[in-house]
């Protein structure tokens, strides 16, 4: 079993990647964050098909919006893949989970930060590189916007995710689009009721 700890691990308390065995023995420290990595990992972690753990870190990093990690089963390699730099650049406060898209790379979204700071949704592979925005979240009243979850591949490959907030209630909605970022749609609003 393999999660992560927002908090401890060291003098400057920001967080751990963890491995613990099914019956829980084994318990391991595969990695402890000194915030100049990232801090703060709230989300679970992703086993990629390459063997490896991807997760994000909500704040730290070079600029303190965050980062996306890639750290192996036994913890001996740990990678920033990505440093963000905020609302004027990339996005920020990633509190995603990550999934792998049908191409291989890691496709996950952001809080904050985009067009309008409604967050992002992005993709970048393994190895880091080829990072791109797919598409800023609530640029028009209807669309969702502030997504605090990860997203779904569904079976025909659109991705499907959620927002906190937007959607024709501003109560956040469902919604989807490809893995290049065309057809956004909304799938549902949620009402304040």
């Amino acid at each position: 079993l393999y999660g992560t700890c927002s908090r401890g691990g060291s003098e400057v308390d920001v967080g751990v990647v963890f491995g613990l065995g099914g019956d829980g023995s084994e318990f391991q420290v595969l990695h402890t964050f000194d915030g100049t990595d990232g801090s703060s990992p709230v989300a679970t972690l992703f086993e990629g098909s390459d063997g490896g753990l991807y997760g994000t870190a909500r704040e730290g990093g070079a600029s303190g919006f965050g980062t996306l990690f890639r750290v192996a089963t036994r913890g001996s390699r740990f990678t920033v893949l990505w440093d963000f730099f905020g609302p004027d650049w990339d996005g920020f406060r990633p509190f995603c989970s990550l999934i792998e898209g049908g191409d291989g790379a890691l496709y996950g979204t952001t809080a904050g930060g985009g067009e309008v700071d409604g967050g992002i949704v992005f993709r970048i592979n393994k190895d880091g590189s080829a990072y791109e925005i797919l598409r800023s979240l609530g640029v028009s009243f209807v669309e969702g916007k502030n997504p605090f979850n990860g997203l779904t591949r569904l079976p025909d490959g659109r991705l499907l995710g959620t927002t906190f907030s937007g959607g024709g209630a501003n109560s956040g909605c469902i919604y989807s689009l490809r893995e290049d970022g065309s057809e956004y749609r909304l799938v549902w609003s949620f009402s304040a009721s």
